[in-house]
């Protein structure tokens, strides 16, 4: 197993590489994966919330969005991107704004 999710992202490339000749160096094909995660979580929030036919547990919520960040993970490594860099550059942003305007 890996430390981090990353490094997972890394594994999961290199064992698609093996498995599906081409598919790992395919951004598009991470991205695709990347939507149908997001819409297995938007299923499992639904039932888990009472808004589907049928009943869902907090542990298949956070079993799905553990998908959909490895996923996303492995979309970013596939384009070369450092997501972890990504994050704490766009977190400093995000916590330099001011959350609300001042009244005048």
């Amino acid at each position: 197993m890996t430390d981090t999710v990353s490094d997972f992202a890394a594994f999961a490339l290199d064992r698609l590489g093996e498995h599906f000749p081409g598919h790992a160096s395919d951004p598009a094909q991470h991205l695709l994966k990347l939507g149908e995660e997001y819409g297995e979580l938007t299923g499992a929030c639904m039932r888990y919330l009472g808004r589907s036919r049928r009943a869902g547990t907090i542990e298949d919520v956070a079993t799905e969005a553990a998908d959909v960040l490895i996923t996303l993970h492995v979309l970013a490594a596939s384009l070369g991107i450092d997501l972890e860099a990504a994050w704490r550059a766009k977190a400093a942003v995000i916590a330099g704004r001011p959350w609300k305007e001042e009244s005048q």
